[in-house]
């Protein structure tokens, strides 16, 4: 009997898989690190700021789908990433590793504008001091002043001493662990129209998801799919295998819209 489970992310029993996972290593962090330095000046996903982590951490081998570390923490949206490092709170800055990723959270920072706002924000660590504590990160969707945010990425300062409020947790990555029989991947609409994936398993429509127009949060997608047989995404007249951690993306044809395979980065 074909069995399929399309998931958002995993139940509580699955979850404990994760308990035992390793930290990634020094290597794995650098690769996290280098991934997003090359993506500087450019939109990674469609443009949120997580997703630049959640490519960043599949690229580099780590694990990326958040549900699985369970429910956002402390409340919602407060994304997990990982293993939880600490927590920086005005006055109290947390020791970090390059590759890190960090969570803000009603984030106020002096500056010599005033005072920067990180309402909610997720960025990765780009560069620390002697004392093991952030100078600088990379990130997108940034309101750098007048205007709408850079949704590009950009690698900027980041003080903890000048940390007035909020507080910014610091998590370290972890090591990817494959299921049997389970899929997961990434699907990033570049088309200017909202577009309908639709996932196929031997033949049959298993189920279809909406991505939302380039450029917006809606854009970028996780999927996860266990089935008995090799699952595939279907957009218009085209057709690919999901292949585990790949990254796809729809992009406009002569016939209409296409489902592409994206070529990662050397490591």
């Amino acid at each position: 009997m074909l069995l399929v489970t399309l998931l958002a992310g995993l139940s509580g029993q699955e979850r404990s898989f994760f308990d035992g996972a390793k930290p990634v290593d020094a290597a794995g962090l650098a690769k996290i690190a280098a991934f997003s330095a090359g993506q500087i000046g450019k939109q990674v996903g469609g443009g949120e700021c997580s997703h630049l982590a959640v490519e960043a951490l599949r690229v580099s081998g780590a694990h990326f789908e958040r549900s699985d570390f369970g429910p956002d923490a402390p409340g919602p949206g407060d994304y997990v990433w990982g293993r939880l490092v600490g927590t920086a709170t005005a006055g109290k800055p947390v020791g970090v590793q390059v590759g890190d990723i960090l969570q803000f959270r009603s984030v106020r920072l002096r500056s010599g504008f005033g005072v920067a706002l990180r309402p909610h924000h997720t960025a990765i660590v780009a560069q620390i001091d002697a004392a093991g504590h952030p100078m600088e990160v990379f990130e997108q969707n940034i309101s750098t002043g007048a205007g709408a945010p850079d949704r590009t990425v950009q690698r900027r300062p980041l003080d903890l001493t000048t940390l007035v409020d909020g507080w910014i947790r610091v998590y370290q990555p972890l090591v990817r662990r494959d299921l049997p029989s389970r899929t997961v991947v990434t699907v990033v609409n570049h088309t200017a129209n909202p577009v309908t994936v639709a996932v196929h398993v031997e033949g049959a429509a298993s189920s279809t998801f909406l991505l939302g127009s380039a450029g917006s949060d809606a854009a970028h997608f996780t999927r996860w799919i266990t089935a008995s047989s090799r699952p595939r995404l279907v957009v218009g007249a085209t057709s690919l295998p999901m292949e585990q951690t790949a990254g796809y993306a729809v992009a406009s044809g002569r016939s209409g819209p296409t489902v592409q395979r994206l070529a990662d980065p050397a490591q």
